[in-house]
């Protein structure tokens, strides 16, 4: 499913749920597992490079949780399976772009780390999310900066997606943000500045952090000398 404001990056997809959601009938029984259980991570649609999108599938053992980074909305379905079909059925939309009891039949193939999903309007391709990038996905709020908490009432977070880090900062109904994109390699995440408001970061910045994560505390580490602790909700 993707963003109306992506459109543009997605046509000729006569659709702006990337789960084509139409009508169906099929009515399988819910399966014990399926190979894609799993957290899933859109990378192209009919084509063209979807990753921006930061749209993560979550499948559990008969539910879909689609998230969507970019707009900070989700979705969720029932899904069955038979062969090589997936049956959805929208459950919920916070995304507008469906509605509850909508239902697809979609073509779905599993090759390693690669699911397809194809139907007659267009092809999904994603790649399964590593499991250091499940460790940090979620919102962490910020404990300390070098030690010292946030001050005047000051709220700080960061929110991970599979490749979007978004950095907030609020006070009362003010505030600002950066987002970044990041990848992982072992204990290193690389960043590079995508947005700001803040007026601290240019856009096209990047820097090499090391990163920890503990129980439910993440340590951050930049090239400045800065460190920041922060703990997930």
């Amino acid at each position: 499913m993707a963003s109306k404001r992506f459109a543009r990056y997605i046509a000729p997809l006569a659709f702006t749920a990337l789960l084509f959601l139409s009508a169906c009938k099929d009515d399988p029984v819910a399966p014990a597992s399926t190979p894609m259980t799993g957290m899933w991570q859109l990378v192209s649609a009919n084509g063209t490079d979807a990753t921006m999108l930061d749209a993560i599938w979550n499948f559990t053992q008969n539910q879909v949780v689609l998230n969507q980074g970019y707009d900070d909305c989700t979705s969720r379905y029932t899904y069955t399976t038979s062969g090589s079909k997936l049956i959805i059925t929208v459950v919920s939309d916070e995304c507008n772009e469906t509605s509850p009891g909508d239902k697809d039949t979609i073509n779905y193939s599993i090759t390693g780390e690669t699911m397809t999903l194809t139907n007659s309007q267009g092809t999904l391709v994603m790649k399964k999310v590593s499991a250091a990038v499940q460790s940090l996905m979620g919102t962490w709020d910020v404990e300390t900066v070098d030690g010292n908490g946030p001050t005047g009432g000051t709220q700080m977070t960061f929110t991970f997606g599979g490749v979007m880090m978004k950095h907030r900062v609020t006070n009362g109904t003010q505030g600002c943000g950066t987002d970044f994109v990041y990848t992982t390699n072992g204990s290193t995440m690389a960043i590079r500045a995508t947005d700001d408001t803040c007026g601290e970061i240019e856009v096209g910045a990047t820097d090499a952090i090391t990163y920890s994560i503990a129980g439910n505390k993440l340590t951050m580490n930049f090239s400045d000398g800065t460190k920041i602790v922060s703990k997930k909700r």
